[in-house]
């Protein structure tokens, strides 16, 4: 049989994985922990914050490319690399 290595490997990665969560070791992914998703909520109401000071920049009908974090306004050349970048995908 061609694939029987490949079915043994599979066979005792999930025996493996099964006697983990039987002995209740911690099978999360990393970014399932507390710190990392209190740092997420962080970074979600920061950015709300900027929105609601500033409006929706969704909304704008300014062709200024602006910066959300300092409010600033991008010279010609950083728009027309913008565009370029767009174009070129």
């Amino acid at each position: 049989m061609v694939a029987g290595p490949e079915v043994a490997w599979v066979i005792t990665e999930f025996e493996t994985s099964q006697q983990l969560h039987q002995r209740g070791e911690h099978t999360r992914h990393h970014e399932q922990t507390n710190s990392v998703q209190k740092k997420f909520v962080q970074d979600v109401r920061a950015l709300t914050a900027v929105i609601e000071e500033m409006g929706n920049p969704f909304e704008e009908e300014s062709t200024d490319l602006l910066v959300l974090d300092t409010q600033e306004i991008l010279g010609p050349a950083a728009v027309e690399s913008a565009r370029t970048a767009v174009q070129m995908g």
